[in-house]
């Protein structure tokens, strides 16, 4: 584990639009932090990050420079309690960190994860919609989560109500591996009804990923969308399955769209109730009924190192 990588989420708190901007610079966080803030103030103005943020930044900066072992010795005694409670951290620099999350736009610097992380990236879906689920895409998404399981598929969601737990419950029925991503906290499983599923999909050696280490207070709708970039980060492809102009879908569409992953969708029962974002995708993207069908998509994905052409649509 990097701490100068732990010591720059704490100065910037988490997720944060510098990250990326710092990084792509100066390489890693050890610079960053003994940069001078001349430097850095030209950098993030150029890239029109506000004065407000800038400010605060420098403010923490200058009180790590001014006390550096004291700054690095708090930050050494949070990691050991976060470690004591069994919590893997993984930092940007980690050979560990996944590879393919460290080139979306927006990467976490700290990744804290509860469980068994390793996966095959060429093998992974991520699936997400509504929580106020048809009948119809239930009996879809469960079918079509458990073969992806029994095929060797690793699921990626995010625990919420709807999509998210019925996939993850079906990776679990077909003891396959899956990742829940975790919009409060490592340690706090959201919603609360999920709490049984929180700790099932650790007992099956699934994994649990958060950008923050412990229970925030109180409900930050900004955490769920920063959240939704981890899920799409990780995975191949992103399988959204019903969506409205206003849901988290969008968020997350929009998430897999900047960081050009495979974007499908399911075909829905009728055109007439179709969502906005099948419609959506039904344009640029792919929509499927199957299993087979997604797998067949990906495979020409890995098999060309560059994303298949969706079928024109009629």
């Amino acid at each position: 584990m990097n701490i100068y990588d732990f010591v720059l989420s704490r100065i910037l708190n988490g997720f944060n639009p510098a990250i990326p901007i710092l990084i792509r610079y100066f390489l890693d966080s050890k610079r960053i932090l003994n940069s001078n803030n001349d430097d850095l103030s030209f950098l993030l103005k150029k890239n029109k990050i506000s004065e407000t943020f800038i400010k605060s930044f420098f403010e923490k900066k200058e009180r790590y420079n001014l006390d550096t072992a004291p700054f690095i010795g708090k930050c050494n005694q949070e990691i050991k309690k976060i470690r004591e409670s069994g919590v893997e951290i993984i930092t940007f620099s980690d050979s560990e960190y996944p590879e393919q999350l460290r080139l979306i736009p927006a990467p976490p610097l700290v990744l804290y994860a509860k469980g068994d992380i390793n996966f095959d990236y060429n093998k992974s879906i991520a699936i997400v919609g509504t929580r106020n689920v048809s009948s119809y895409a239930f009996k879809k998404v469960c079918g079509i989560a458990e073969d992806l399981s029994k095929k060797g598929y690793c699921i990626i969601s995010g625990l919420a109500r709807g999509i998210d737990g019925i996939s993850h419950r079906a990776a679990l029925n077909s003891k396959g591996k899956t990742i829940a991503v975790l919009p409060l906290g490592i340690n706090r499983p959201y919603p609360s009804e999920h709490k049984v599923l929180y700790e099932e999909i650790l007992k099956k050696k699934g994994c649990l990923v958060a950008e923050d280490s412990g229970w925030k207070k109180g409900f930050n709708k900004q955490s769920f969308l920063n959240r939704n970039r981890i899920i799409s980060g990780l995975s191949k492809g992103i399988f959204i399955v019903e969506g409205s102009k206003i849901s988290g879908s969008l968020s997350q569409y929009n998430h897999a769209k900047e960081q050009g992953k495979l974007i499908l969708t399911l075909k829905p029962k009728s055109y007439s109730e179709a969502t906005y974002l099948q419609k959506i995708i039904s344009k640029e993207g792919f929509v499927v009924e199957n299993a087979d069908q997604i797998i067949e998509i990906l495979n020409q994905a890995n098999d060309s190192q560059t994303f298949p052409s969706p079928p024109l649509s009629s």
